[in-house]
C-alpha cells in the first residue's frame, strides 16, 4: 500500500473527533521513552530485543486511588523491516480495573543512513471488570451503578506513524481507534486518544547525553501537554568498547500541574532500573504521593542482520 494512503488514514484517526468523554489512557511519568503502549510504530528499534516494565502506585493514602502495571516486549526483524512486540497494562480505580493486551507490528517504511520513517498497528481486546463489593453511593441507589455489568469485553486496535532524523523523533498515533463511533455515555468505555510528539537526543558527546521531549494528549476537549528533559551519564571504559552508561537523571512538567524527577540506573550494561515521584500541585492531591518503578532490558541481538558491529562491517566492505 502506498504510503501517501496510510499516512491520510492515520491523520483522520488523529484528527477526528470522539463522540464521548470516557476513560483516560494510563499516564505514566516515562512513556515518552518506551511509547509502545500508544504508539506502535515506536518498537521498530534494530539491535535489540526489548523488555520494557512499569508500576505506578498514585496518590498514597487516598482510598481506590490508581495503580497500573505497564509491560512491553518488542523485537526487530532486519530482512523483514518489521518489529513485532506485546503490550500488556492493567489499571486499578476504585471499584473497577481494566485489562488492555495488544499485539503490535510495525513496518519500517523507509530505513537509510541518516533517517527512517515507520508505521504501526497494534489489536488486542480492551476488559473492564467491576468489583460491586467496593461500589459505594451517596444516594444509596444510584442506578448507574448498581446496574454495572460484571464484566465489558471490546475489541481494541491502536496505530500510529514514527519519523526518525539524525536526533529528531517524531510521531503521530491515535488509540481505540474501534471506540470512535461508540455512542454509549458510560465513563467506564475506554474513549479515543490523540498523541503527538517530538523527542531530540544529544548523543556526540563521550561521557554525557541529553534528551529533551514534548508531548501533546488529546482527548474530545482535553488537552494535556509534557516537556522532558533528561540527562543520561556514562564513562569511557576504552577505545574498543566505547563509553558504558551509568545513570540517567531527569525532569517532566505535566500542565495538569504535575511535576516529575526521574532517577535511573544502569545495574548491568543493558539493565536499567528507575524510579520516577511525581508532585501533584492540584490543591485536593498535593499532599499526596505519587510512585513509579521501571525496568528495562535490552538484549543485544548478534545476528549478521541486527547487530551495530555487523551493519557497521557490511557498510565497510
Amino acid at each position: 500500500m502506498n504510503f501517501r494512503y496510510l499516512l491520510i488514514i492515520l491523520l483522520s484517526f488523529v484528527f477526528s473527533q470522539n463522540k464521548i468523554y470516557s476513560q483516560a489512557d494510563i499516564n505514566m511519568s516515562t512513556n515518552i521513552f518506551n511509547r509502545a503502549s500508544y504508539n506502535p510504530a515506536s518498537v521498530s528499534r534494530p539491535d535489540y530485543l526489548y523488555i520494557y516494565g512499569s508500576n505506578k502506585t498514585q496518590w498514597v493514602g487516598v482510598e481506590g486511588a490508581p495503580k497500573v502495571l505497564n509491560l512491553q516486549i518488542s523485537d526487530y526483524y532486519q530482512p523483514l523491516h518489521s518489529a513485532l512486540g506485546l503490550s500488556f497494562v492493567n489499571d486499578v480505580v476504585g471499584f473497577t480495573s481494566f485489562f488492555n493486551p495488544m499485539l503490535i507490528y510495525s513496518y519500517k517504511i523507509t530505513d537509510e543512513e541518516n533517517w527512517g520513517l515507520a508505521f504501526g498497528v497494534a489489536g488486542g481486546f480492551f476488559s473492564r471488570s467491576f468489583d460491586h463489593s467496593l461500589i459505594k453511593s451517596n444516594s444509596g441507589n444510584d442506578p448507574g451503578l448498581n446496574n454495572l455489568p460484571d464484566n465489558i469485553l471490546l475489541p481494541d486496535a491502536n496505530c500510529g506513524i514514527e519519523f526518525q532524523i539524525n536526533n529528531f523523533t517524531v510521531g503521530l498515533s491515535s488509540t481505540h481507534i474501534l471506540s470512535l463511533n461508540n455512542n454509549s455515555d458510560s465513563i467506564f468505555f475506554n474513549t479515543n486518544h490523540r498523541y503527538a510528539y517530538a523527542i531530540y537526543e544529544l548523543k556526540e558527546d563521550e561521557l554525557i547525553n541529553f534528551s529533551f521531549a514534548v508531548q501533546l494528549n488529546n482527548r474530545k476537549n482535553v488537552f494535556i501537554a509534557d516537556g522532558t528533559a533528561m540527562a543520561r551519564f556514562k564513562t569511557a571504559t576504552g577505545l574498543t568498547t566505547g563509553s558504558r552508561e551509568i545513570f540517567d537523571l531527569g525532569l517532566t512538567y505535566r500542565t495538569s500541574n504535575i511535576l516529575s524527577l526521574m532517577l535511573g540506573f544502569y545495574v548491568l550494561q543493558n539493565l536499567r532500573v528507575g524510579y520516577v515521584y511525581d508532585q501533584s500541585f492540584n490543591p485536593n492531591y498535593s499532599t499526596y504521593s505519587t510512585h513509579e518503578i521501571m525496568l528495562e532490558y535490552r538484549i543485544p541481538m548478534q545476528s549478521a542482520s541486527s547487530c551495530p558491529s555487523c551493519n557497521k562491517q557490511k557498510r565497510n566492505r
